[in-house]
């Protein structure tokens, strides 16, 4: 089994060396979901041929959320002088506008932000919220039967959820960190590298979107790319309870492309609504 005491990439190396059975193991033991999900609207053809037939999933910008609160938290500001002029001096290094100045005038803006508070947060914050816009984010989902997320992410039930087999392609899923929910905004110490501040604002969300129950890969500098998995990690495609026909020849189109590639085809469900609580069914569809 892999070492407790190795780095998180060596880890993701050692869990995709192990037998098939062995990962899961390794995967339910860590409290991690087997499955993971991603909803789908289906009005856009070339974004379902990108991730069915091209296995390649889309790493947003934060910055096209649709939460004006997301990627949002608060600074607190170390005591330490030292400390404090030496973030300085990153966040001044990597401002392009700032970087080509004298190594005098650097200084002397280093000098007039330790005397201003208010002005130091602020350009902290700037720069912090910039690094974050190039972060690339694609976020999936631990439930495929959450009503409130096919009513806004496929459509108003119209669409489809892409099921993924994590322990098929750990070196991927297995970055998808779980999202915190809570009533405040995140801390963080305005000292510490940019990175944690990224991963700390982009995975705490307010509670009432806890329904998600959001995962989040994050790749820093990454922002509106793909990110490439392995084929057979897309185990089933489920469609919703109010998936029009029509658009089946859509679907097949597609996953005949995907059979053309050699790769192996996902399983084909239907999503059914309850017919005595509120809720879904999950049933794999007969032709």
């Amino acid at each position: 089994m892999p070492k407790s005491n190795i780095s998180s990439s060596q880890l993701l190396k050692e869990v995709a060396l192990l037998p098939i059975r062995e990962r899961r193991r390794f995967i339910v033991k860590q409290n991690y979901k087997v499955f993971l999900y991603k909803y789908y609207s289906c009005n856009a053809p070339e974004y379902l041929s990108s991730i069915i037939c091209d296995s390649n999933l889309w790493l947003s910008s934060p910055q096209s959320f649709n939460d004006p609160f997301d990627m949002k938290w608060v600074y607190t500001v170390d005591r330490n002088p030292a400390k404090r002029r030496e973030r300085l001096k990153g966040i001044l290094q990597n401002n392009p506008d700032i970087a080509q100045k004298t190594w005098k005038l650097r200084q002397r803006q280093i000098d007039q932000l330790m005397l201003d508070p208010e002005g130091l947060e602020a350009r902290v914050m700037e720069s912090s919220v910039k690094h974050a816009g190039t972060a690339g984010v694609c976020c999936l989902s631990q439930d495929p039967r959450e009503i409130l997320m096919w009513s806004h992410y496929a459509d108003q039930h119209k669409g489809l959820v892409l099921q993924f087999d994590v322990s098929i392609n750990p070196e991927v899923f297995l970055q998808a960190i779980s999202v915190e929910y809570s009533a405040d905004y995140p801390v963080v110490e305005w000292t510490d590298p940019q990175e944690n501040a990224l991963k700390v604002g982009l995975l705490r969300k307010f509670k009432s979107w806890g329904y998600e129950q959001e995962r989040r890969i994050i790749r820093p500098g990454l922002a509106n790319s793909f990110l490439p998995f392995k084929p057979s990690a897309l185990t089933g495609i489920i469609l919703g309870c109010r998936f029009p026909e029509e658009q089946m020849p859509l679907i097949e189109k597609i996953l005949k492309d995907r059979e053309l590639k050699g790769f192996s085809m996902p399983i084909i469900y239907s999503a059914r609504q309850d017919r005595s609580s509120y809720g879904l069914k999950i049933f794999k569809r007969v032709n």
